[in-house]
């Protein structure tokens, strides 16, 4: 009975308040610049209106949840939100009355910090129909990734080339100001607030290194050093901006190095770049021109047997060795974290932590690592970066992400916010909806907590989409919609006049736009900055499809030589929202370097006008004993769910790094660290909502961490086989393989056939040694499968430690040895030892027990 009088009242009142806007007798009353707060403005428009009371009734029927300020400015008889609070706000409007006497106010708020400044959202004005009023803020309050940088076309010794790239970020503060540094840029930028780059031009005359791979960069009193990968040369400059540079001298020969300064001065160079060698540490003497006085110090050595997110492959897959590069040091607290990347120019790509209480270690694996990991969404790869401490205090994260289409060097720049906890030793980046908008490093309320505002994705397969002409049937419009930054529309030409156009099929509320252009068939000879190329466009958008409104314009867009001014990842913040059903996009000039017109992505955020998913609550979680790096979910598809983010984390209150899965309900990870939990939540969303996920499901280990295997001498060199016995694979227990004669193995037979399924050999009177415990399992073999991925199981009395990749021994006439370190032996001639097979095929001869 009351709910029914209830909903009586509100239609009253909605009826009175349709009334009052059709006849025009409502008066706006805007704030005064002395008091930002108007008593009344649920909507935030700066004036009371007839959208104001209609927020007010959405919020009663719950239709809309009302955020807290807005409760503030609803409660206008200071009684709390009611019906009475909407018929107020209509008998203001209508001079019933001539104000709000009792209206409660905000909290008086502390002024802000030097340099920082709260959000100002795009307000919610009134209805989508008719709301076509375009107002793109000068001072946005967030950005989107990719971040908005000239990316340099790439071959410049080439008559040919097609992709652009800027990789290797190292991000460094200077002065109060943002510096940063990135492979194959002629140059590089500064900025005062991290959104708006400024490119310094360096000739390649004053510094031969400027377009080589992974700058290092650090900070001496009021000097910048700077050096590079595969050269080693120091430069150093007092006036950055101005381009200077002095050449200090070259220590010695590294790749991808990083410089660090500690507290007391200390220099130290951080490097490595190689599938195979460690990462290495030197430290250099800053007034004799960085001259080495200790080190080298091996710090890191991969290990893709225990750390899943080391091994290859776009989705942790292949298992080739990875390549361990692109350190990066941060000091917090005392301790040095050590950043790295693995596996490689993979969609993996990832950056890995480990700490030390001393700049040259030892270091130990933080087990949260990867620190930073994106194989899914719209941008892929967060690896080999940076972390920089803002000038807010606030940590940020600076990553290469990867497209690799056109040449495997193709590749772009990340920021994520980022934090360490102290108390744990580890360091954290946010990846969750880390495509999506991201607020700036000044804005009050940002950060890695909340790194963004509840925009959603509202582009995602339009009902329809055409265009002027297509390239070819893998380039059709659709995929300039279909949140892959590695696939795109292309026209067939590059001439002004190509168009995009897709309808929603419905009308959206639009806070922020991303227009992603990409490279197709771009054939001028690369004069690195020294031309004027710029992207010119159009982007309208239409409500019924007859009437085009002007959301950006860049046809009259200039550039200059060496100025770097051809953007290619356009973001646009709207002051408020409008209502888009339609879009079109139009090219209104030559492409850069020649190419065809192409977008891989455009991408626009606010509110699809429906509601947000459920939650989900239940899901599977199989982290198989075989092989603990992987681990696969599953679940019930949620109704109305556009797609899910996975987040999980080695800690249960610390899941920030995320899966993206869109059309399917399972999804296989493999980046995980062998020895570790892990907790895994699955949150929902669509263009309407983003629903996270309460749920958290652990999934343990079991099996203990395998260290990295050592490739030993050719067989013929082993010693001490009086003490450590061998054991032909002849003689062990064979099932599903066979034993053949073989002139190159030991005693004349080895046993092949071990692709075969359920194939495995297994020895048993193993010695031990006197105390059993650790030692080396030596395996040796032939696998001359070339290229193909060959692993076997190896399982010590009943437990398993771990699948291992028998490399190549060239051929199959060619025996070597694996060690591979192992527990749980016991004393004496009592162990068993299996090697299991169906994962390509190896010939093996026999096996050998080091326990000491």
């Amino acid at each position: 009975m009351v709910k029914k009088r209830m909903f009586g009242m509100l239609g009253g009142v909605l009826a009175l308040a349709i009334l009052i806007g059709a006849l025009g007798v409502w008066r706006p009353v805007r704030a005064q610049e002395e008091d930002a707060f108007v008593p009344g403005d649920v909507n935030g428009s700066g004036a009371v209106d007839i959208g104001d009371a209609r927020m007010v009734l959405q919020h009663l029927v719950e239709k809309i949840t009302l955020d807290e300020n807005r409760l503030i400015a609803a409660n206008v008889d200071g009684k709390g939100v009611s019906i009475t609070s909407a018929r107020l706000i209509l008998q203001f409007l209508v001079d019933k009355i001539d104000g709000f006497p009792d209206a409660q106010r905000p909290p008086e708020l502390p002024d802000p910090p030097p340099g920082m400044r709260p959000a100002v959202l795009p307000t919610a004005d009134g209805p989508l129909e008719g709301a076509v009023d375009v107002v793109i803020k000068d001072k946005p309050d967030t950005f989107c990734n990719p971040i908005n940088i000239s990316y340099q076309f790439q071959n410049d010794d080439s008559n040919s080339f097609n992709s652009r790239e800027s990789a290797d970020p190292a991000l460094i503060i200077y002065k109060g100001e943002y510096f940063l540094f990135a492979s194959h840029g002629t140059g590089y930028w500064w900025s005062t607030d991290m959104l708006t780059w400024n490119f310094v031009y360096v000739s390649k005359a004053a510094m031969p290194e400027i377009n080589y791979f992974a700058p290092a960069v650090c900070v001496i009193g009021d000097t910048v050093y700077l050096t590079h990968s595969s050269g080693g040369a120091i430069y150093k400059s007092d006036d950055p901006k101005g381009g200077q540079w002095t050449r200090v001298g070259k220590p010695i020969h590294w790749d991808d190095p990083a410089l660090f300064v500690d507290d007391d001065g200390s220099v130290y160079c951080y490097y490595g770049c190689s599938p195979v060698d460690p990462l290495k540490v030197v430290k250099l003497n800053p007034n004799e021109n960085m001259k080495v006085i200790e080190g080298p110090v091996e710090i890191y050595q991969s290990n893709k047997w225990a750390n899943g997110f080391e091994m290859s492959g776009d989705k942790n897959e292949v298992g080739n060795d990875p390549w361990l590069e692109g350190p990066w040091m941060t000091k917090h607290e005392g301790k040095y974290y050590l950043e790295f990347g693995v596996p490689g120019t993979d969609a993996a790509y990832a950056d890995a932590c480990a700490v030390a209480d001393a700049p040259m270690g030892p270091f130990t694996l933080c087990t949260n690592s990867p620190v930073s990991y994106n194989a899914t969404g719209y941008l892929m790869g967060a690896g080999h970066g940076s972390t920089l401490r803002d000038l807010h205090g606030n940590y940020w994260k600076i990553d290469t992400a990867v497209l690799s289409v056109n040449t495997m060097f193709e590749r772009r720049l990340v920021l994520f916010p980022s934090t360490i906890n102290a108390e744990r030793q580890e360091m954290y980046a946010n990846m969750v909806r880390a495509d999506y908008p991201i607020y700036l490093p000044e804005i009050i309320g940002g950060g890695f907590e909340n790194p963004g505002p509840d925009w959603h994705l509202v582009s995602y397969g339009p009902a329809a989409v055409s265009s002027s002409s297509n390239l070819n049937s893998s380039k059709g419009p659709d995929k300039a919609f279909n949140e892959n930054i590695r696939s795109w529309w292309s026209a067939s030409t590059g001439n002004a006049g190509e168009w995009i156009e897709a309808d929603f099929g419905k009308l959206v509320s639009v806070n922020a736009l991303q227009i992603n252009f990409a490279e197709q068939d771009a054939t001028g000879k690369n004069n690195l900055r020294s031309n004027s190329w710029v992207t010119r466009y159009l982007v309208e958008f239409s409500q019924d499809g007859g009437t085009w409104h002007t959301l950006v314009d860049k046809s009259g867009a200039v550039a200059e030589p060496n100025k770097a001014q051809d953007y290619t990842h356009d973001y646009f913040e709207l002051a408020k929202r409008i209502g888009i059903r339609y879009i079109r996009v139009t090219n209104k000039g030559p492409v850069p370097a020649g190419g065809k017109f192409a977008i891989s992505g455009i991408r626009l955020f606010g509110h699809g006008g429906g509601d947000a998913p459920a939650e989900l609550t239940d899901f599977t979680v199989n982290r198989p004993v075989s092989d603990e790096r992987t681990v696969t979910l599953s679940w019930t598809a949620v109704p109305g769910a556009q797609g899910y983010f996975i987040r999980y984390g080695s800690r249960e209150d610390a899941r920030h790094i995320q899966w993206q899965v869109i059309g399917a309900n399972t999804a296989t990870i493999r980046n995980l660290m062998m020895g570790v939990d892990y907790w895994f939540t699955i949150d929902t969303y669509n263009d309407s909502g983003y629903t996270p996920g309460t749920v958290a499901k652990k999934a343990g280990w079991t099996v203990p961490r395998p260290a990295r295997p050592v490739e030993g001498p050719d067989p013929e060199n082993f010693k001490d086989t009086d003490k450590y016995p061998v054991y032909e694979a002849e003689a062990a227990t064979v099932n599903n393989a066979d034993i053949r004669s073989d002139r190159d193995a030991s005693g004349g037979k080895s046993v092949g056939n071990l692709h075969n399924a359920g194939a495995y050999l297994e020895f048993k009177n193993i010695e031990g040694g006197p105390e059993g415990g650790a030692g080396t399992l030596w395996i040796v073999y032939s696998n001359g499968n070339g290229g193909a991925t060959v692993r076997t199981t190896v399982t010590v009395n009943g437990t398993i430690l771990g699948q291992f990749v028998l490399p190549s021994t060239a051929n199959w006439d060619t025996f070597k040895g694996f060690g591979i370190p192992v527990t749980g032996l016991t004393p004496g001639a009592t162990n068993t030892i299996r090697l299991g097979g169906g994962m390509g095929g190896f010939n093996a001869d026999f096996i050998q027990v080091v326990y000491e």
